[in-house]
């Protein structure tokens, strides 16, 4: 939780997750709870309330949210799951919901399409957008409270600023409410909206615009904290202020800013990560174009997910863990459902995660992570197992600049100090983070030594509380010009294991200083003491890590992918089948030592969508990198997420331990395999297998249906055909008449230089695209066992009439080979648009 010594005003309401088994008592102690996932609730307390609240005995822990950090990686067939979608009558995520809770989404790619070009989104949740306040209870006329605001950073680098309200009223109207944040030096007139009110009968919803605006700024950036002066009379129900992040924007909305071409949509995916991850699951292929890896143009129906035709919702998360759940619960909860209609099963996957933790499944997070899949069928949560897994050689140059090296792990002997070294590099700039737990009967006592052997003072552990009158377990000095902070406590009550914590930031201005830092753990109590150490890794700071000879591989996987009833997801290379050396590694610290990762997926190379690639070049489709490969465990996590989106499509009432069996049981050994035919804590059970797990889902009843709309699967089944055999099919019904022929070899002949043209040659560019050339490829394409390949009118203009004007811009610009062909041809090429295959002869082909 925060230092109290930090909170001026002991009113200042903080964020935290209560474990508890009496919710009632927890709000009767001040807890003021916003949702609850099973025994775990998320709400707001009044520091000064902190005590009282975690002193109830029905309270198992309070906890302050972790923040995740993102991890990153196409390899459909590599599982098997282009075969799982030909197991009759064909599945590919048919009425079932392919949740992502990540960076957010590119609502403009084609991936995430329908063929008519509305969107497949059925909802998207944005939790950095849109700030509400809403007051229950009844707190008398003369109470206030006060908002902390902090900005985005100026630059890069820079500290985020912040600057505290005077008085609001808890009767406040819209007007009143907007003036206050205006009189802020850092928010000017015009750059926030407020509606609603007054507060005391109806939320006020502020909204920023002007320099804040989320089209322009990191919404995720813009946060409020509240400090409450409340009265009320005893015979009155406490007043609470409910202060909330978050717009959900309905499947109507994205399509109509798909329809108006709306690139000032504020939700936006500024990192491309969340947009990646959910074309590994769910893209669909629709969109031409190539990729970062190589310039290789591929056609409509290359790029495909895991579950094409799978229904998806997008959650843009803050990373903050009480989020994490929030976006399960709203993929789970379904509001947009009509009324009546029924739950769709429906899978999340996540692909961030957190080090800070015991790595034992019982962070608040995970439990209700845990209690959401438990609650009913048809729900299961995929997660990434991190990017830690690797060891690092300071020996070797150059070496990864981030992630690995991360866990360390000794055995302090009773009575006697053991030491665990870290090396810091030059760059350091933002605080590094570090979490030590051990349990049993020993007590460690820490101290710090910098590179230049300046130690720190000794400190001992204290039982774990937040009683005012107990001493602060926090304890801050200044270290060679580092601020440090140090919390050492026993018994956490949410495992009863010990835990340090120590915090290093560097001086004001400056960098951590580089070199190596000693930990000196010394053992009090007569017992020998396992200790797991962690440090917490950034995505772009050049973080500390151990020293080579202190590191360990082992139980590397982050929290969510840590909890029970989470699947955690290793990566593997397809290219050569090897574990990817970065892939988190098990076991659990729990009594159990589960193993974990539970299975590996494809994390090396994979190409899947990008976000905001249609900005990237003014050539057409073909030639814009629409893709782009990443790495990680990021990746692997979404390629199982849509094969469970399969098995519920096979099965929609599979329960978590239906999808935990059939995936791990039904799961390829890695070869070599270091431990066959049994699971261990690199594999997990082994490689996913799609096409087994989805056999393996299927009724047991014979011809019990399997899903909804199943015909609708069969009709569609041969678009995922791989865009080489659909090319041939079109080829073969073409050659089959001598028009089909002669068609064929004009194009055979004149395709390389056409192509060449609409690419540098800017009329032959308009030309195409003003006939939807791209959209009609891709109908080509997808439909070659239509009778009419090429329709005659598309999106309401006749064909011809644009094939003329194309046909004119090629002749203007081209060779004399490739004009003298569209003069020769022009009219049997002008007629083929609605004309059907078995007429081709009647055309005129002189």
């Amino acid at each position: 939780m925060a230092d109290r010594t930090e909170l001026d005003d002991p009113s200042e309401r903080v964020v935290v997750l209560v474990h508890t088994d009496d919710l009632a008592a927890a709000e009767a102690a001040g807890l003021w709870t916003d949702w609850t996932a099973g025994p775990v609730a998320r709400g707001t307390v009044a520091y000064r309330d902190l005590a009282a609240l975690a002193a109830l005995d029905s309270v198992i822990q309070v906890d302050e949210p972790k923040t995740g950090r993102l991890l990153i990686h196409d390899s459909v067939p590599e599982i098997r799951a282009d075969k799982a979608r030909k197991i009759p009558p064909g599945f590919s995520g048919k009425n079932v919901i392919v949740g992502v809770v990540d960076t957010g989404v590119d609502i403009f790619h084609f991936a995430f399409r329908k063929d008519d070009g509305s969107t497949r989104i059925v909802s998207l949740l944005d939790q950095t957008i849109e700030h509400h306040f809403e007051m229950t209870g009844k707190p008398t006329a003369d109470s206030t409270f006060t908002l902390r605001f902090t900005g985005p950073a100026p630059k890069e680098g820079a500290a985020r600023p912040f600057q505290i309200t005077g008085p609001i009223k808890v009767t406040s109207t819209a007007a009143e409410f907007q003036a206050v944040l205006e009189a802020l030096d850092i928010i000017n007139p015009g750059d926030v909206t407020v509606a609603g009110g007054p507060l005391g009968s109806q939320p006020i919803v502020v909204d920023f615009v002007g320099r804040y605006d989320p089209r322009v700024v990191a919404s995720e950036q813009i946060t409020f904290d509240i400090a409450t002066n409340f009265k009320f009379l005893p015979t009155d129900p406490p007043p609470e202020l409910h202060y909330t992040v978050g717009k959900v924007f309905t499947q109507a909305e994205i399509d109509a800013a798909l329809r108006a071409n709306d690139e000032t949509f504020p939700s936006k995916d500024r990192l491309g990560h969340g947009t990646h991850c959910l074309g590994i699951a769910a893209g669909d292929g629709s969109q031409a174009g190539a990729s970062d890896k190589e310039f290789c143009c591929h056609h409509a129906g290359y790029y495909i997910g895991v579950a094409p035709d799978a229904d998806l919702v997008v959650v843009k998360t803050t990373l903050q863990s009480d989020d994490w759940v929030r976006g399960a619960r709203h993929t789970f909860d379904q509001a947009w459902r009509p009324a009546g209609a029924p739950f769709k099963p429906a899978v999340v996957s996540m692909s961030f995660g957190a080090q800070g933790s015991a790595h034992d499944g019982t962070d608040p997070a995970e439990v209700a992570l845990d209690a959401l899949v438990a609650a009913r069928p048809g729900r299961a949560i995929v997660a990434a197992a991190g990017n830690d897994g690797k060891l690092v050689d300071f020996s070797k140059r150059p070496h990864d600049q981030f992630g690995g090296g991360i866990h360390s792990a000794k055995k302090v002997l009773a009575g006697k100090p053991m030491t665990f070294r870290f090396t810091v590099e030059e760059g350091d700039r933002d605080p590094d983070g570090f979490q030590i737990w051990y349990g049993g009967a020993g007590r460690l006592n820490f101290r710090l030594t910098t590179p230049d052997n300046q130690p720190s003072a000794t400190i001992v552990p204290v039982p774990d509380t937040t009683d005012p009158t107990k001493p602060d377990p926090t304890q801050k000095f200044t270290l060679a010009g580092h601020a440090v902070r140090v919390q050492s406590v026993l018994n956490r009550a949410q495992n009863n294991k010990h835990r340090i914590v120590l915090d290093i930031a560097p001086p004001a201005g400056g960098t951590i200083a580089v070199g190596t830092w000693t930990i000196t753990l010394t053992e009090t109590a007569g017992t020998d003491t396992p200790v797991d150490c962690w440090i917490q890794p950034q995505a772009t700071d050049a973080h500390a890590r151990w020293i080579t000879p202190d590191q360990r591989r082992e139980s590397t996987v982050e929290m969510p992918a840590s909890a029970k009833n989470v699947i955690a997801v290793g990566a593997y290379d397809p290219s050569n089948g090897q574990l990817g050396d970065f892939s988190g590694r098990g076991p659990t610290l729990d009594g159990e030592g589960r193993i974990k990762p539970d299975i590996t997926a494809p994390g090396v190379g994979i190409v899947a969508p990008k976000n905001l690639a249609r900005d990237s070049c003014w050539r057409p489709d073909c030639c814009v990198n629409f893709y782009t490969p990443e790495d990680g465990t990021s990746s692997a996590a979404p390629h199982v997420a849509g094969t469970v989106a399969l098995m519920f499509e096979a099965n929609p009432n599979l329960t978590f331990a239906d999808v935990f069996t059939n995936l791990t049981s039904t799961a390829r050994r890695p070869d070599p395999d270091p431990t066959p035919n049994k699971p261990n804590n690199d594999w997990g059970y082994g490689k996913v297998d799609a096409e087994a797990a989805v056999r393996k889902s299927l009724p047991a009843t014979p011809g019990a249906p399997p899903a909804p709309a199943a015909a609708a699967v069969t009709a569609r089944a041969d678009t995922y055909r791989p865009t080489a055999e659909r090319l041939e099919a079109l080829r073969e019904r073409v050659l089959a008449s001598p028009t089909g022929r002669l068609l064929f070899a004009l194009v055979s002949e004149h395709v390389d230089e056409v192509r060449r043209l609409v690419n540098t040659d800017r009329r032959s560019l308009v030309a195409w695209h003003r006939m939807h050339g791209p959209g009609l490829l891709r109908g080509l394409l997808g439909r070659y066992d239509d009778e009419v390949p090429i329709p005659a009118e598309h999106d309401g203009r006749p064909v011809p009439d644009g094939l003329g004007r194309l046909l004119d811009a090629l002749a203007g610009a081209g060779s004399p080979a490739l004009r003298e062909a569209i003069d020769t041809h022009r009219a049997l090429l002008l007629a083929v648009p609605g004309a059907s295959l078995a007429d081709l002869d009647l055309l005129e082909v002189h």
